[in-house]
């Protein structure tokens, strides 16, 4: 249902809202978005290598609303901070 709700905001927005399975993300498919935005509703443990790759390399702005998928994109670590800081 949340999808739905942000789905149903981003096309409100005038953004052209295009779903690709998290296992299936390729940089072509990226490479002509405003944004790549990547749901809550994700399973951290079903997103590939090659999909943490292509969100790492896109120069696309990437909103990243499941936490458990930060310290896999290496914006934080597995105890929730950034480097000597806790």
């Amino acid at each position: 249902p949340a999808d739905r709700v942000l789905r149903k905001a981003l096309a409100e927005a005038g953004l052209v809202v295009s779903y690709q399975p998290v296992s299936a993300v390729t940089a072509a498919q990226v490479e002509g978005a405003d944004v790549v935005v990547v749901s809550a509703s994700v399973l951290s443990t079903e997103v590939s290598a090659e999909t943490l790759n292509v969100l790492r390399s896109t120069p696309r702005p990437v909103l990243i609303l499941e936490p458990n998928l930060l310290d896999d994109l290496g914006l934080a670590t597995s105890f929730g901070t950034q480097g000597d800081l806790r």
